[in-house]
């Protein structure tokens, strides 16, 4: 599953994030350690209602000043990008 997510990372979130710098938005090397599952999948499965309610996504947004575009990924492809980076963070 990682394999696939990694593939999927490379293409719709790359252009944004990098793993180990700030970029367009956050490095996300280690994201699976900093906040859970439930948001990492809920950024990019629901980005509108996250930027709306939630305050740790609002404060992103405050500090880079970019607005999370929508990742257009099902669940499916959201779960596997999701496994990835749990991978990539346990490697760190």
């Amino acid at each position: 599953f990682a394999e696939k997510g990694e593939k999927i990372f490379s293409v719709v979130c790359s252009a944004c994030h990098k793993y180990d710098e700030r970029y367009v938005g956050p490095a996300i090397g280690d994201v699976y350690k900093r906040r859970t599952p439930e948001y990492i999948m809920n950024m990019m499965l629901d980005t509108e209602v996250m930027l709306e309610k939630d305050d740790t996504a609002r404060c992103l947004l405050q500090e880079y000043l970019t607005k999370m575009p929508s990742a257009q990924v099902n669940e499916t492809d959201a779960r596997y990008v999701l496994e990835h980076l749990r991978e990539v963070a346990e490697n760190r």
